[in-house]
């Protein structure tokens, strides 16, 4: 391999390495930002209740964006179903289609 050749391998993989750092930037903001956003005091008042635990856990193997918390944790909640109505997932326990519109009129 000669000089010109090993340069433009190196310019390939650089570019390449870059990407790969712009993508996981992304990732790590959206995170970041979701997560931020469910930390917010206007919803305090919002908890876990056994019964959607369930809905909750499979809501959170849909999500596109990972969830760090645990799904009893109302931040974890929140963050589902925001990410959830983003994504125009389909909600099938009452109470969260309820938290979900209190959610969004808090975004909107």
């Amino acid at each position: 391999m000669n000089h010109v050749e090993r340069t433009l391998l190196k310019d390939l993989f650089a570019k390449q390495q870059m990407q790969v750092l712009v993508s996981l930037a992304i990732l790590v903001y959206e995170i970041d930002l979701f997560r931020i956003f469910s930390l917010s005091s206007e919803f305090r008042h919002i908890i876990v209740q056994e019964e959607e635990k369930l809905e909750l856990q499979k809501l959170l193997e849909r999500v596109p964006i990972p969830i760090q918390e645990n799904i009893d944790e109302s931040s974890a909640k929140i963050n589902v179903l925001l990410q959830a109505n983003i994504s125009q997932l389909k909600l099938d326990v009452f109470a969260l289609m309820v938290d979900i519109v209190y959610i969004t009129q808090c975004v909107g």
